[in-house]
């Protein structure tokens, strides 16, 4: 029997709404060490296809990682693998909902407390813009202290140091990444 005996398959979680900002995006450009103009310079990125600044798709990925730590705690980054597509920008003010879906859980064989999850997770804009989305299989694990997106998103940065011989991305240990 798993440890999330509550989840089962159909059950849907979320975090609240979160309203991007140009403070947001620019602290984010800090931590990554990311300051490709097109998310930090308003003029640069008027001469764009998007017409203005956006954030790092990595910002949204870590939207949806704070909803998987704060479900699953943070070895889940380590436990499975992950399946990305990222879709439409979001850009200062947007508002991002950030949601999952199970798809299935099994018990882990020989592992009397530990189950594994397969998830759906998506964010979108408030006015319904696919921003994300993926299929992550994560390991049920006990839930954290509370953290923030960004704490989430530093924890992340660091957690990849040690992978970036190893991962494609350079902020978080992603498998198979794909812009639609």
């Amino acid at each position: 029997m798993g440890i999330f005996v509550e989840i089962k398959k159909g059950d849907s979680f979320s975090l609240p709404p979160k309203r991007v900002t140009a403070e947001m995006i620019a602290k984010y450009a800090d931590a990554a060490n990311d300051h490709n103009p097109l998310h930090v310079d308003m003029e640069f990125a008027k001469t764009t296809r998007y017409g203005g600044i956006i954030a790092h798709g990595m910002l949204s990925m870590a939207f949806l990682q704070e909803l998987m730590v704060r479900t699953f705690g943070a070895a889940w980054l380590s436990s499975g693998t992950i399946e990305v597509g990222f879709g439409n920008p979001v850009r200062p003010g947007d508002e991002v909902l950030t949601e999952a879906k199970v798809t299935g859980v099994a018990p882990v064989e020989g592992k009397e407390n530990e189950s594994t999850v397969r998830l759906q997770l998506v964010c979108t804009t408030g006015d319904g813009q696919k921003v994300i989305s993926f299929e992550q299989s994560a390991l049920s694990m006990p839930p954290p202290a509370s953290l923030s997106s960004l704490d989430v998103a530093l924890l992340l940065l660091r957690s990849s140091a040690s992978h970036l011989a190893t991962y494609p991305a350079h902020i978080c240990p992603i498998i198979n990444v794909s812009v639609h």
